[in-house]
């Protein structure tokens, strides 16, 4: 079974990409691109925790949209979330740079609304397709991509496959590229494998965001406001028409891509434009140690 490296396992600290951490520092970490539909996600986080480990999953804002429980289920187990575009498109093949920035702000919007917290300024390129022009847009808005080691598990390959492709590369700084997703169902089993073998060679399982901050590159969040601007020819709507929501979910407008569905359509009267915008707190990207 060949498999092979996107990029070279060297410590980055100056362009927006993270291959790999230090190389003086016993840590690794696992990440897991995607998002499953059918199989138990279950499967992946207790694989980790069995062996006391955290993951780093890198999901796309259609999967945040369809499951924010599970999302915020993540999060709320000691593992990272950031997120892997919006649509998983090629993104080198997109040339028009407002058409590339859409797309990371759509999976941040999915993300915040998903979870309720910013989205981390990090994440990872579907395919792990990119060019240098995707690069300096990222540049632009304080983004790191996030490259590392092919696991090979995106063949549908068995647990042991995946483990003997893995168990051999181990080593500090290393970024390794897995999935959670219905293909990748060999994986949780191969977990348990890479983590002793891990372990053995006195390395640790960390996130993505500590091994930036061990490179003293400490990750950014992002965050956005809904702002709904009601034309002033609008309907009259007396406050005592107006009713508590029953849930928090059914208060939520999910994003500007789907809300006109939750207006009623009225011939005689326009729609409330509704845009989201970046909170004004974030024009300098927020950092947290």
């Amino acid at each position: 079974m060949s498999r092979s490296v996107f990029h070279a396992v060297q410590p980055d600290t100056g362009r927006a990409t993270l291959d790999a951490g230090r190389a003086d520092v016993p840590a690794f970490a696992l990440t897991f691109d995607d998002g499953p539909d059918l199989v138990p996600i279950e499967r992946w986080l207790k694989a980790l925790e069995d062996k006391g480990a955290r993951g780093t999953f890198f999901f796309t804002g259609e999967w945040l949209d369809r499951h924010p429980r599970l999302a915020r289920r993540i999060i709320a187990r000691g593992h990272e979330l950031a997120h892997h575009s919006y649509h998983h498109r090629r993104m080198g093949e997109i040339e028009d740079q407002a058409l590339f920035l859409e797309e990371i702000r759509l999976a941040e919007i999915a993300y915040q609304e998903a979870t309720g917290r910013p989205a981390p300024a990090f994440f990872r390129f579907p395919y792990l397709h990119y060019r240098e022009r995707n690069l300096q847009w990222l540049s632009g808005i304080g983004y790191v991509a996030v490259g590392g080691f092919d696991s090979g598990d995106w063949a549908g390959i068995d647990a042991e496959s995946i483990a003997a492709n893995v168990a051999p590369a181990l080593e500090s700084g290393i970024v390794v590229v897995h999935h959670c997703n219905d293909i990748a169902r060999g994986t949780p089993g191969a977990l348990p494998v890479i983590l002793d073998a891990a372990a053995e060679r006195g390395l640790k399982a960390v996130v993505v965001s500590d091994m930036l901050r061990a490179l003293s590159r400490h990750p950014g969040y992002r965050s956005w406001r809904l702002s709904i601007t009601v034309p002033a020819d609008g309907p009259d709507l007396p406050a005592e028409d107006w009713r508590p929501a029953g849930a928090p979910e059914e208060a939520r407008l999910r994003t500007d891509r789907n809300a006109a569905r939750h207006a009623p359509a009225r011939a005689d009267v326009p729609p409330p434009r509704l845009a989201y915008r970046m909170d004004p707190g974030d024009e300098q990207l927020r950092k947290r140690p």
